[in-house]
């Protein structure tokens, strides 16, 4: 009988252990997500007509990225570094093969590495009067797509996904269900229909990550699609406009495997409240934009119409929708700043502003123009001394599909040197008064010394914010002409990491 309370006792207690340490392993990954997402930010402003000047006037610089213990930390099978403590888990696990071995590697992201390549890409957040822009695109601002919050949503958005310079999506908090919002600019006529079912899977994947559930999803923009006047089951009114083309199917089919609706087609307007879009010259007219949400929340929507007498100098319409929701209050703590005396400032500021507004008016119609120059603060380039079918793997999860980390070195591309491997930001760029690296080893850039930023390694921190107190550095950096001149002072540090 003792043997047997003995046995269950022990049986009892393996169970609770392995309970706790799930618990222990979902609340490290809860914790994990949050300080990741902490209100630790950045701000960003619209540029003054001066520095985008500037920044017109200067060549843009290369930023160079090293991998592990600067922007990751990783461990493979079997190995479980002392850093790293027991339990906590990985970002993403990596599956490659070397040597003919299968090994996973767990790799955990520093804190803020996302937001850091946002904004030191042109994927990031601008704040203009009540009003944030949260923003995705390519360099010089040629291609992109942009959702604008008013302030009092800002407090609602729990989550920013940026793929690349076609969608971008928050997520709101809402109630009685969050709202997932994606503003997506599908490829034109031009493009093969195998660019098109990229870009559907890419959305699938985003609804299936963060849409799922209760989530109420609501898609906007340019689909390139025509339905016509033919309602289809609970999914496509019959007001629409034109006749259904090949895409037209293809969304059709896309709504269909996903609950969604087209919300233009159930209200009856005029025509000119339906079309979106019209040729030059106005000789043809076409409902190209659509907004879809589930068609559970679809009394939720309503009214929907255009606005063809905007004035925003383009060849579609603004796209109106109402909704009837209730967004969810957060409330989030974060220290105080301490308050600056700037009042000697203040009272030079009106003779300083009269004065430079008239030598400012030729070099605003200039900056105008250069606006597109300087939506992006740097060219990224990932440089790491690991192999490259890890090093890809790795750069392939940080992109995330945006296009941000498109030129990559590896092992290969360094010169062994005492044992270690040193970077060569030469071969990268021949003017290297526009290239520097971001390195946690200063065995790497040991003949690029005026070249580099030291950064401290790191392995498991969940609080460590390197990353966020160097972006006032790059934000400024950026406008120099040489960055050895700033670099070079800053030697001393080298030595402390």
């Amino acid at each position: 009988m003792l043997k047997q309370l003995q046995m269950g006792l022990r049986a009892f207690l393996l169970l609770a252990s392995r309970v706790w340490t799930c618990v222990c392993f979902l609340l490290k990954k809860q914790v994990r997500a949050v300080v990741q997402h902490q209100p630790v930010k950045y701000e960003i402003f619209p540029l003054s007509p001066l520095s985008r000047h500037r920044l017109s006037i200067v060549k843009r610089k290369v930023l160079v990225l090293d991998l592990d213990e600067t922007l990751i930390h990783s461990h493979h099978d079997g190995v479980m570094r002392q850093t790293v403590k027991p339990g906590t888990p990985p970002d993403f696990v990596l599956k490659v093969t070397i040597d003919r071995h299968p090994v996973r590697f767990f790799v955990h992201k520093r804190p803020h590495v996302d937001y850091f390549l946002d904004i030191v890409s042109g994927q990031g957040e601008i704040r203009s009067g009540d009003y944030t822009v949260y923003y995705s695109g390519v360099a010089r601002a040629e291609r992109g797509v942009a959702i604008v919050v008013h302030k009092s949503v800002v407090r609602s958005v729990v989550k920013k996904i940026v793929c690349n310079d076609r969608i971008i999506a928050l997520k709101l908090k809402a109630e009685p269900v969050d709202i997932l919002i994606m503003q997506v600019y599908m490829p034109t006529a031009e493009y093969e229909n195998d660019e098109v079912k990229k870009v559907y899977d890419t959305i699938e994947e985003i609804l299936q990550e963060d849409g799922r559930g209760d989530a109420n999803s609501i898609i906007i923009e340019g689909w390139k699609s025509t339905f016509g006047d033919e309602s289809y089951q609970n999914i496509v009114g019959s007001h629409g406009l034109g006749r259904r083309n090949h895409r037209g199917h293809m969304l059709v089919d896309f709504c269909e495997r996903n609950g969604l609706i087209v919300t233009n087609t159930w209200f009856k307007k005029p025509k000119r409240r339906i079309y979106t879009w019209k040729a030059s010259g106005d000789w043809r007219r076409h409902q190209l934009d659509y907004i879809l949400v589930k068609h559970r929340f679809r009394n939720s929507v309503k009214d929907v119409k255009t606005l063809p007498g905007a004035d925003i100098d383009s060849d579609h319409n603004l796209l109106v929708a109402k909704f009837r929701t209730r967004l969810k209050k957060i409330i989030r703590f974060q220290k105080r700043r301490p308050r600056w005396d700037l009042e000697k400032l203040y009272a030079q500021r009106q003779s300083m502003q009269e004065t430079l507004e008239e030598k400012l008016c030729a070099i605003e119609r200039e900056g105008r123009n250069a606006g597109s120059l300087v939506s992006q603060w740097y060219e990224l380039v990932v440089f790491t001394a690991s192999m490259e079918i890890y090093g890809a793997a790795v750069a392939d999860k940080l992109d995330n599909n945006r296009g941000i980390l498109r030129r990559r070195y590896y092992r290969q591309h360094c010169t062994p040197d005492l044992g270690s491997y040193t970077k060569d930001l030469s071969a990268i760029c021949g003017d290297l008064a526009s290239i520097f690296i971001l390195d946690n080893s200063p065995g790497a850039y040991r003949a690029y010394p005026d070249n580099a930023i030291p950064i401290k390694s790191w392995f498991s921190d969940p609080m460590d914010t390197a990353l966020l107190n160097l972006l006032p550095v790059l934000d400024a950096l950026r406008f120099t002409q040489d960055v050895r001149s700033v670099l070079s002072r800053n030697l001393h540090l080298h030595r402390q990491w």
